[in-house]
């Protein structure tokens, strides 16, 4: 069998998770934006079938990204070759802020996900309006997850 570590020399290694894993990450995280504001165009439309099929669309492609910036930005941690390493994010409360920032985002993502696969048609005016309320949610925990990544880099309200 051949082993990964034999197959990609450790230069070629070291490059891949340098330089393609933050890639990845920050193509997501625009995909992640991108749709939000669509979604967010999507929701000032008045509510028509052919409209939430599309929003429909839209929101798992905004699931899809989501993920990805979690598992690429979690790989980034151990896998960061000149990085800091697990134990700086461990004690690290910025990362810890992302994190939670991130898990009130995935709920919020997940209720939303759950009320537009229930539609059928048409839906009602206040469904229509907690589902815009829900993407301005989204980017408001866009925004704040911005902040902490600076905060992070630079090990601002790290404990030991």
């Amino acid at each position: 069998a051949v082993r990964i570590e034999d197959a990609i020399p450790e230069s070629s290694r070291a490059m891949l998770t340098a330089v393609l894993l933050p890639w990845l990450h920050y193509v997501a995280v625009i995909m992640m934006a991108g749709t939000l504001m669509s979604e967010l165009y999507l929701l000032k439309l008045r509510p028509d079938a052919d409209t939430v099929r599309l929003l429909v669309r839209v929101d798992r492609i905004f699931g899809a990204s989501a993920i990805a910036v979690l598992a690429t930005g979690l790989l980034r941690v151990p896998l960061a070759h000149g990085g800091k390493g697990l134990a700086f994010y461990l004690k690290n409360g910025a990362f810890h802020a992302a994190l939670t920032l991130f898990a009130v985002g995935f709920a919020i993502s997940v209720a939303q996900a759950v009320r537009l696969n229930r539609w059928r048609g048409v839906p009602a005016e206040a469904d229509w309006r907690k589902t815009r309320m829900s993407v301005h949610a989204g980017l408001l925990i866009m925004v704040l997850l911005a902040a902490t990544m600076p905060m992070m880099a630079r090990a601002v309200g790290s404990f030991q």
